[in-house]
């Protein structure tokens, strides 16, 4: 179970810079290039993020995909409307909006998933699937019987996630899979509380074994509050078969799935990252191969990634890891930033936002560049970067603007 970072984050900058003064937007959209001798560095636009030019928020994180970045914000800066209940399509060239989408019910949007020139969004009970170019809906799913979390693609034309019943109090779990041609709803399979615990399931996957069946894995996450007790469950289910293939349980220094990543599956191996604990298992039996426990800082709503073999991540309070993943060895553990908002590698290189935009050397975690936003009024860097590889600009919010940033050398 997680929390909301960024909008507890957004809260507290607006009480902490209600007073302060807000950058001069100027003339935002009449998108000009800027030298590096101006704001010591190459910016080649900047878009205000809302029509409120006084606020200062940050949404969930940034998608680059289509030639398109997108965002999320409140829709018309409305008193007591959902944290990023619009969904804003950027231009990736020039900086201008190209669409937006917001349902009429205020329903909160997540981070996109884009596929083959469609956008598949969470809309808390219900998915929409959007065509890229106008941003009108392709279809709306049914809706389900309570919010749906984290959508991930599969290998059989669908997405796959989780129905939570009971919200903070869960006493049942659906694992859904949503076809990507219709919207039809199926449940996969439906988990219910037979204890005093709450149950959440997360991280959903599915994928075909070496025999062509079809295989879910799932964490499972048990908890009564008071007095504390928790557990968790690492799951892998044979569904062709309908049987548990295995199961790995309170194999972490805590028992909470954290991360906005699921875990990754590579050469044989599944990576997996709970709120302090980065961990290795073999993927057929379940074995644990190596584990790093963090007991002084927090993973929860970062990622994680794997790169030229070295996982990397970055904590809620800014620590960037760096880890061996064939020996679990930690190669680095820096603490450059302030916050931790998702980590992207590119070129040898790491990027994150953590009041300052850093730009780390990938094999050693040394700062190769920081750089700090141009704008005043409280402004600074957060939310993850996303990289157009073509021609090497990076994309990234600063609480006011989004800015696109050549790369340095």
């Amino acid at each position: 179970m997680t929390i909301n970072y960024y909008y507890i984050l957004g809260c507290f900058l607006l009480l902490g810079f209600s007073c302060s003064e807000t950058p001069d937007l100027g003339e935002t959209l009449d998108l000009t290039y800027q030298t590096k001798s101006t704001y010591g560095y190459d910016l080649i636009w900047e878009t205000a993020l809302h029509e409120d030019s006084s606020r200062i928020f940050f949404s969930h994180r940034n998608v680059l995909a289509e030639g398109l970045v997108f965002y999320g914000r409140d829709y018309g800066a409305m008193p007591g409307s959902g944290f990023g209940d619009e969904m804003v399509a950027l231009d990736k060239s020039t900086g201008q909006q190209k669409w937006t989408f917001h349902e009429s019910n205020w329903r909160t949007v997540y981070s996109p998933l884009v596929i083959d020139g469609y956008a598949y969004y969470e809309l808390l009970n219900r998915c929409v699937k959007l065509d890229l170019e106008s941003g009108d809906p392709v279809w709306i799913s049914d809706e389900a019987e309570a919010n749906m979390r984290r959508l991930k693609d599969t290998d059989f034309g669908t997405l796959v996630t989780t129905v939570s019943y009971g919200g903070g109090f869960a006493y049942r779990n659906d694992i859904i899979e949503i076809n990507k041609e219709t919207g039809e709803i199926d449940v996969l399979k439906s988990l219910v509380s037979d204890d005093d615990f709450y149950h959440y399931v997360d991280h959903p996957q599915l994928f075909y074994n070496e025999k062509g069946e079809k295989i879910l894995l799932y964490l499972y996450e048990r908890v009564i509050y008071t007095p504390s007790q928790r557990h968790i469950d690492l799951v892998r289910f044979n569904i062709t078969k309908d049987s548990l293939e295995w199961k790995v349980s309170d194999f972490g220094y805590t028992f909470e799935s954290g991360t906005e990543t699921s875990p990754i599956i590579k050469d044989e191996r599944l990576y997996v990252h709970l709120v302090r604990d980065i961990l290795c298992f073999d993927l057929h039996t379940g074995e644990l191969l190596w584990k790093n426990e963090y007991n002084f800082t927090n993973f929860d709503l970062t990622n994680f990634i794997i790169n030229d073999g070295i996982l990397n991540s970055i904590s809620d309070e800014g620590h960037v890891v760096g880890i061996d993943i064939e020996t679990g060895q930690q190669k680095y553990f820096f603490d450059n930033g302030a916050m931790g908002g998702g980590i992207t590698y590119y070129d040898g290189r790491l990027f994150y936002a953590s009041e300052d935009l850093f730009i780390l050397n990938h094999q050693t975690g040394q700062v190769m560049h920081e750089i700090r936003t141009k704008n005043g009024g409280g402004a600074f860097f957060g939310n993850k970067v996303v990289i157009d590889e073509e021609t090497e600009i990076m994309y990234v919010q600063d609480g006011y603007f989004m800015q696109a940033i050549k790369i340095p050398e």
